[in-house]
């Protein structure tokens, strides 16, 4: 959904709901997020990732109680701990950070930071955008207050893609 690592660390396993692909960022219900704004937000369909994530939650609900994290550690063996996120937030995101490095080493991928993951939610969506609709909707589900921002931040053309656009005008 593009969630901050903040939210994620803190994201209790009721506030997702994959049959909607939805994900509720509500501090009331535990979830840590920027000025602590509260949105439902949404996975993008893309069906290779959302296998994966479906497969992940179908485990870890079958072993966690509805207030379990759904970003769960996992122990040096491999198994899923219970293990809470640090009260910490700035603690919270460097375990994450440290379980995705260990993650990435074992499946053999190269690393990416967690705004890289971020980062690419917001440009995968809006190259695909084709309305205006659309992305407010990124916007939106960047938890972004106005689409300037998501502009400002994501919205920066590579030389190909200005290349491409600019000659297709004419």
């Amino acid at each position: 959904s593009g969630m901050r690592i903040g939210a994620f660390c803190t994201l209790p396993l009721k506030c997702v709901n994959l049959a909607a692909s939805q994900v509720i960022q509500a501090p009331e219900m535990g979830v840590r997020t920027k000025n602590s704004k509260a949105a439902k937000t949404y996975l993008l369909n893309i069906p290779e990732l959302t296998a994966v994530v479906k497969e992940w939650d179908r485990e870890i609900r079958a072993v966690l109680p509805p207030d379990g994290y759904w970003y769960t550690h996992l122990d040096e063996f491999g198994q899923l701990t219970t293990r809470r996120p640090r009260s910490n937030r700035e603690e919270a995101r460097h375990d994450f950070r440290d379980d995705l490095v260990d993650l990435c080493g074992r499946a053999g991928i190269p690393y990416l930071s967690p705004h890289k993951l971020r980062h690419g939610f917001a440009v995968y969506g809006l190259k695909r955008a084709k309305t205006v609709a659309q992305m407010k909707a990124i916007s939106q589900n960047l938890m972004h207050s106005n689409m300037g921002i998501t502009d400002g931040i994501y919205g920066k053309l590579i030389d190909d893609d200005v290349r491409d656009i600019i000659t297709g005008l004419g």
